[in-house]
């Protein structure tokens, strides 16, 4: 199983989008903070496969170029809430923006962008 963690201070995003994850077959770990997420990693001694974090959110660059720093294949997916914040985020493998509505084509949308990241479109292990 792939382990997600999710950085974004909007727990109602976080919780969403945990448990499409969960749901798709992933192990979906919510951080509020940078400082949060390292607390978490620490706790649980778990090594993550993919960071979906909101870029909008103090240090998110330090916590990946930390977690590069032992796993340099870690995969990145930067999420931004407003559209002036699109664009080119330095190292993200993928860049999405936070949905405005939440249903069901949303959640397949993400729970596909999750496996084109890991090269894995059509299985999640």
């Amino acid at each position: 199983m792939k382990t997600v963690l999710l950085v974004d201070s909007d727990l109602g995003f976080a919780f969403w989008l945990g448990h499409a994850l969960d749901q798709a077959g992933y192990e979906a770990l919510p951080a509020r903070t940078v400082a949060d997420a390292l607390k978490l990693l620490a706790e649980l001694q778990v090594t993550v496969d993919l960071v979906i974090v909101n870029v909008a959110i103090p240090a998110t660059d330090s916590l990946i170029a930390a977690l590069r720093a032992d796993q340099p294949l870690l995969k990145v997916i930067a999420v931004y809430d407003a559209p002036s914040l699109g664009g080119p985020f330095a190292g993200a493998d993928a860049v999405r923006a936070k949905p405005s509505i939440v249903d069901e084509n949303t959640r397949t949308e993400w729970v596909e962008a999750v496996k084109t990241v890991f090269g894995t479109r059509f299985a999640s292990n």
